[in-house]
């Protein structure tokens, strides 16, 4: 039950997630998981880790309810421990809205894609890759609602500051 075997065990989780055998993954990510919350808490860095792990192999393995279960989780936790504009509370948030997206809530999706785009603004700037691609993924969701006008503000807003960046060509 120390912090470090139980960082180790999420570990092999996301090794064996990478070896493609998510059954035996899981088990060690629910594992690690459910220690580490009994042991340094949820919001601890590494607690959030393993819960994102999890999220993403469930996810990936096309269990999208569930990983938008522990992706809220995540999110608040990351919250309370980082901050609204720290590049981890970020990543979460853009997670979530993926997920989201992948479950046809598209307007729940569209929030959480705004704030991560607000919040890569703060940390990043406009001109970051990153930045730009949370604006793309606004564009998208936006796109994908019929909001055609608001999706193509977003894709204008993207090519500008794409050639501003990278040039014309």
């Amino acid at each position: 039950n120390h912090p470090r075997t139980l960082t180790a065990v999420n570990n092999m989780g996301y090794i064996l997630d990478k070896m493609g055998r998510p059954k035996e993954a899981e088990f060690y990510y629910r594992e690690a998981l459910e220690k580490m919350r009994q042991v340094v808490g949820f919001d601890h860095p590494e607690t959030l880790t393993a819960a994102t792990n999890l999220g993403l192999m469930l996810e990936f393995r096309g269990n999208a309810p569930e990983a938008e279960v522990f992706y809220r989780e995540v999110l608040e936790g990351c919250r309370r421990v980082f901050g609204e504009d720290h590049q981890e509370t970020l990543r979460i948030l853009k997670l979530l809205a993926d997920t989201l997206e992948a479950q046809n809530k598209l307007s729940e999706s569209e929030k959480y894609y705004q704030q991560a785009y607000e919040g890569y603004v703060q940390v990043y700037g406009e001109e970051n890759s990153t930045t730009l691609k949370a604006l793309r993924n606004l564009g998208d969701i936006l796109n994908r609602q019929g909001k055609y006008s608001e999706a193509e503000s977003y894709y204008h807003d993207a090519l500008e500051i794409t050639k501003s960046v990278y040039g014309e060509d």
